[in-house]
């Protein structure tokens, strides 16, 4: 896995870690708070798996919406679960952080849900592991001690 990638996902997984606790309050302004992070999360993660398909060789990736993202990685054969429900987050993201309102927590809780989904399915496509298997010894050259280090994550 290119380094890039890692930065970006491991990036990604604080914001998808620290959206947890703000849905799970059940809260307004706290469930807008998780979503507009997670929506964050998705969009690392898109651009991450796209620059290790090499797409960001080819095609300017910065300007791309969060649409067009997730129509590139499409067009790289990768299936998208949930995508429906994935652009409709983002919609509800621009009117929670753009326009100020508020998102119902049960909806929300709906959207964390299908980003659970969507983020594993396209990570174990792309890069072979999921959002929780990412860590900075994924940096690490293939020897003894990465392996160690692997293993000790597994048991603790």
């Amino acid at each position: 896995m290119k380094a890039s990638t890692v930065h970006s996902l491991i990036t990604a997984k604080a914001l998808f870690y620290e959206s947890k606790p703000l849905i799970e309050a059940g809260n307004k302004y706290s469930s807008s708070a998780g979503l507009i992070l997670i929506q964050d999360a998705i969009e690392l993660i898109l651009l991450a798996l796209l620059t290790e398909l090499n797409i960001d060789e080819k095609k300017n990736l910065e300007s791309k919406t969060f649409d067009e993202l997730l129509g590139e990685l499409k067009k790289a054969k990768i299936s998208i679960p949930k995508i429906g429900t994935i652009k409709a987050l983002n919609k509800q993201r621009v009117i929670v952080k753009h326009y100020g309102q508020l998102a119902e927590p049960s909806t929300v809780s709906n959207y964390a849900q299908a980003t659970d989904t969507l983020i594993n399915s396209v990570m174990t496509q792309v890069v072979g592991k999921t959002i929780n298997e990412i860590f900075l010894t994924d940096l690490l050259p293939d020897r003894e001690a990465k392996s160690y280090l692997n293993k000790s994550q597994v048991l603790k």
